[in-house]
């Protein structure tokens, strides 16, 4: 995993990958070690995580796709969700959100066994 993902992106980009079929999760971990990333700017609820995979071109006739997965926050009410996204077999962005303020420590949001 790149060294410029925090703890919670590590734990999250793990989770929804193993949901995909294993060829895929291999690709996509070989994608992952390769790229690049940008975040947004930190929202109140949550942000993205943009990933540039130079090496791998888009395959155009390839339908996008999304690995969700989900999990409590640390306040015991809310919910965090988080997606994949994939587009033409390429990496592409990385979508955290709550139902609730963005937890102040990521370390408390514990994720569902939903794989």
């Amino acid at each position: 995993m790149d060294p410029g993902l925090t703890p919670l992106e590590v734990r999250v980009l793990r989770r929804c990958i193993a949901k995909a079929p294993a060829e895929v999760a291999e690709e996509l971990r070989a994608q992952l070690a390769e790229a690049t990333l940008t975040r947004t700017p930190d929202r109140a609820f949550g942000y993205y995580v943009d990933f540039e995979v130079s090496s791998y071109k888009r395959d155009q006739g390839e339908e996008p796709f999304v690995l969700e997965c989900s999990g409590g926050h640390p306040d015991g009410q809310n919910i965090m969700f988080f997606m994949l996204y994939v587009v033409g077999g390429v990496l592409d962005f990385l979508e955290l959100s709550s139902t609730g303020d963005w937890p102040d420590d990521e370390s408390g949001i514990e994720l569902h066994d939903d794989v």
